[in-house]
């Protein structure tokens, strides 16, 4: 178990993302495991990883470093490397963890001019009228309504449920509604009828297999069904490493 600062690099691009750790094995394994899957907290780091590949990405131990040390060794890092995403996938030049951020005065007034104030704030020499302000308030705090209005809803939706069948009837339309006379009942899977068949490829377009589901496709590969489903729709150019299209 290391502490120390990793960095993951993208050797097509050199765009590099500087992070630490008091495990930076597991936090390693916790990023690949992230990217793989489509879900990575980074949105940059996660395009660049779907356009390009496990392949072509870096996971190093940069320094190691004591528990104490570690944020400031970071922020040396980011202070160094950030530059608002042309290079450096940080998203954020202040390193932080959940116990807190620890920064050098230098950062801090670094981050301070970059910080929109004065002129520059967007809400610079707007005055709000007392009627936008409870306008506003009211928009925030939702909608509500008197209880007659309330009643009136629940009878209406009440109606629209029910009507006048007879008990009977209720029963049956609720049988078919979840029992086994419903035509979907007992149907999962590939079985079920909006179940779609989708093709693993490689990045060259070769084809590796044939899933009957994105279940079955997430079950065998590892790779999470809602990653592959954003490929197929044209939302990711691959994901885990592999392109992906519906049958």
């Amino acid at each position: 178990m290391t502490t120390g600062i990793y960095k993951i690099t993208n050797l097509q691009t050199n765009q590099a993302y500087y992070g630490s750790s008091n495990n930076v094995e597991k936090r390693l394994n916790s990023h690949k495991s992230k990217l793989k899957s489509g879900i990575h907290d980074n949105q940059f780091l996660q395009r660049s990883y779907d356009k390009y590949g496990l392949d072509n990405f870096s996971f190093i131990i940069v320094e190691i470093t004591t528990k104490e040390n570690l944020l400031i060794t970071e922020q040396k890092y980011i202070d160094m490397y950030f530059d608002n995403g042309k290079k450096c996938f940080n998203l954020n030049p202040l390193a932080e963890s959940s116990a807190g951020r620890i920064y050098s005065e230098e950062t801090k007034k670094r981050f301070k001019e970059k910080s929109p104030r004065g002129t520059s704030h967007w809400n610079y020499g707007k005055n709000l009228s007392e009627e936008t302000r409870e306008k506003i308030s009211k928009a925030n705090t939702g909608k509500t309504h008197p209880v007659e209005t309330l009643k009136k809803m629940s009878e209406a939706k009440m109606g629209k449920s029910w009507g006048n069948h007879s008990e009977n009837t209720k029963q049956k339309m609720s049988d078919q509604k979840n029992g086994s006379l419903n035509p979907m009942y007992g149907l999962s899977g590939s079985k079920h009828p909006k179940s779609i068949k989708v093709i693993q490829l490689d990045l060259n377009d070769n084809e590796i297999m044939i899933f009957s589901s994105l279940k079955e496709a997430e079950a065998k590969t590892g790779i999470s069904f809602k990653a592959i489903s954003l490929c197929i729709n044209g939302k990711t150019k691959t994901s885990g490493g592999y392109k992906w299209k519906k049958k």
